[in-house]
């Protein structure tokens, strides 16, 4: 599955991935409307999914505000604090090297996006 934040594309295998403003969170979002864990990602094989994590601010997806878990599909938008997350679905062929400046794996934890491009990918903070 993939996330498009921003200019980054996020590249997430199964598994789950925590977001939110805590330095421990897999997706570190610098912004006061979120919580310290705000949600989580659980990708499978065949789905993925967004869960509120009882954030003060809540998730909303495609503008609606969600509550426990709720199933992704490509093109929907999720809203967390001011940041848009967009599904865009599995990558067909994997990313190239010249893609590998704007695609993150989330093997490695990623913090504060903007919509800045970064010019590495381990580099993600603002300055």
């Amino acid at each position: 599955m993939r996330l498009k934040l921003g200019f980054r594309t996020l590249l997430l295998s199964a598994g789950s991935i925590t977001i939110g403003r805590k330095s421990s969170c897999d997706l570190v979002l610098d912004d006061p409307q979120i919580s310290r864990e705000h949600a989580r990602v659980i990708v499978s094989d065949a789905s993925a999914a967004i869960q509120d994590l009882s954030s003060g601010n809540g998730v909303q997806v495609n503008g609606r505000r969600i509550q426990g878990l709720h199933r992704l599909a490509i093109g929907d938008r999720i809203q967390i604090g001011v940041h848009t997350i967009e599904v865009i679905g599995p990558s067909e062929t994997g990313p190239s090297v010249h893609d590998e400046s704007e695609v993150t794996r989330m093997g490695s934890k990623i913090s504060d996006f903007s919509d800045e491009q970064p010019t590495a990918p381990k580099n993600l903070r603002k300055p």
